[in-house]
């Protein structure tokens, strides 16, 4: 029995079994047999409680599908008060730490719209510009002035441009 259990067992407990802990892969059928053979009454403890462990925490689809619900099971099951005690606890920090990213969460989006809104204004500001130049650009071919006369209005600074 144990030389199955012995691939349920954590790594944390290698150095009691005597294993190292790149052991794992090289884990044969022999080196598990010689092991099973030799085991004390704490090992084989041990290797019981990470079997069952394994078990318990994995997922399962009998009782609830998430990760330790045989286990959360088991402990209602066994210890009610303590059970009841421990999610009543955990479901108050998660509360609250859920609280706070929906906070944060708030926030951001607010800061979003007001980025949206900033860049939009920027955006019709250059385009009422650009609207300004086209009307220049058609008032000065009214009046008769070439296109490189045009440009070198615009290449001139502020102050030579006024004066011409």
């Amino acid at each position: 029995m144990y030389f199955f259990m012995l691939s349920k067992l954590r790594r944390c407990h290698y150095p009691i079994i005597g294993l190292k802990e790149n052991d794992y892969y090289g884990l044969t059928d022999e080196k598990k047999l010689k092991i099973a053979s030799s085991l004390t009454e704490e090992q084989k403890t041990i290797i019981r409680r990470d079997y069952l462990y394994d078990h318990l925490t994995g997922r399962t689809n009998t009782v609830a599908d998430e990760k330790g619900s045989m286990l959360l099971a088991f402990s209602k099951q066994h210890l009610p008060e303590k059970a009841e005690t421990i999610v009543n606890t955990h479901k108050e920090e998660y509360g609250k730490k859920n609280a706070r990213l929906d906070e944060r969460i708030a926030e951001l989006k607010k800061t979003e719209k007001k980025a949206k809104a900033k860049s939009k204004g920027e955006k019709t500001e250059q385009t009422a510009k650009a609207a300004k130049h086209e009307k220049a650009d058609g008032k000065a071919i009214k009046k008769g002035k070439t296109a490189k006369q045009i440009v070198k209005v615009a290449e001139r600074p502020k102050a030579e441009a006024v004066a011409v």
